[in-house]
């Protein structure tokens, strides 16, 4: 299990979740970092990452994956080290759609070949041939 600095308030207190999986913004939020980002009360939380799928999002000057976040509004503390898809669709953030998984299973899920990069999630490469 991680140890993730931000707690299940905080995270209730910053966001509101919405059945499609995705959390939104409770009240208007300003980040003072070197970008200057203003977020309205009810937009959609996360930023696409570079490889095109995962969501993430800065809260209090440290990044995390929305779906980490999703599973700490439902659950609570601690986060497992892996949250997973069960349908493999990394945008599905859906609560009922995630679960505590382990790295062999990412492995061994079905999905064309990618590579994760994350400091929330191990690296994991999933070949196409790998069932």
């Amino acid at each position: 299990m991680s140890k993730d600095p931000i707690t299940q308030a905080r995270v209730k207190e910053l966001f509101d979740y919405r059945d499609d999986g995705n959390l939104i913004w409770r009240k208007d939020h300003k980040m003072n970092n070197h970008h200057t980002n203003h977020f309205k009360k009810g937009q959609t939380v996360g930023a696409v990452h570079s490889d095109g799928i995962v969501l993430k999002v800065s809260i209090d000057k440290k990044q995390y994956l929305v779906k980490r976040l999703i599973w700490l509004w439902h659950k609570g503390n601690p986060i497992p080290h892996m949250v997973l898809q069960s349908d493999d669709d990394k945008r599905n953030n859906r609560i009922e759609n995630l679960y505590a998984g382990k790295a062999r299973q990412a492995i061994k899920a079905k999905s064309k070949p990618v590579i994760i990069n994350d400091p929330m999630d191990l690296f994991i490469y999933r070949p196409a041939n790998v069932r």
